[in-house]
């Protein structure tokens, strides 16, 4: 068991019988592909997502959402996806975007921040943010988590603009 913001995690573990090249073993492997931790004080839900991320993934993940006691209206999201090596398809993204979380609607994050460090995957935050816009959430992407932390600490709707430095999206696209 790790602590999680004052909660407790679960993580799947093996003995040494049951895996001989143990030291070589991405200890990502063993974790949950989507967990979250709602910081109350800074009014976020922060998200960590790794490897190979389906459909199912997601839709649990809402649904944890929906029942964590800790949810609050107003809260923004930061999600974390510099680990995500996969996701699901177009037509599973569009299902996503469009599900009817148990969340009520006065409860539900209405802005995202994605962080992400490949282009493909950058593209694919952008399509699931026009998604996901009928249904009243803001999805932006971002290469850089303090500029995705900034975005969702002001009030403003606006995307920043990239000026054409190193890390921006501009330059990665």
């Amino acid at each position: 068991m790790f602590p999680v913001s004052g909660r407790r995690c679960v993580q799947a573990t093996a003995s040494k019988r049951q895996l001989p090249d143990q030291d070589r073993l991405d200890s990502r492997s063993l974790t949950v592909p989507v967990r979250h931790e709602i910081d109350v004080n800074a009014g976020r839900v922060v998200v960590h997502l790794s490897g190979a991320i389906t459909a199912r993934d997601i839709l649990a993940f809402y649904d944890k959402l929906a029942g964590d006691p800790a949810m609050q209206p107003g809260l923004t999201v930061l999600a974390d996806c510099r680990q995500v090596t996969g996701v699901p398809g177009f037509s599973e993204m569009s299902m996503i975007a469009n599900a009817q979380p148990r969340i009520s609607p006065h409860m539900r994050p209405t802005r995202a921040a994605v962080v992400v460090t490949a282009a493909w995957l950058y593209g694919i935050i952008r399509q699931f943010g026009a998604l996901g816009e009928r249904n009243g959430l803001r999805v932006l992407p971002f290469y850089d988590l303090d500029e995705a932390s900034e975005w969702l600490a002001s009030e403003s709707e606006d995307v920043p603009v990239a000026d054409g430095d190193e890390g921006s999206p501009v330059e990665r696209a």
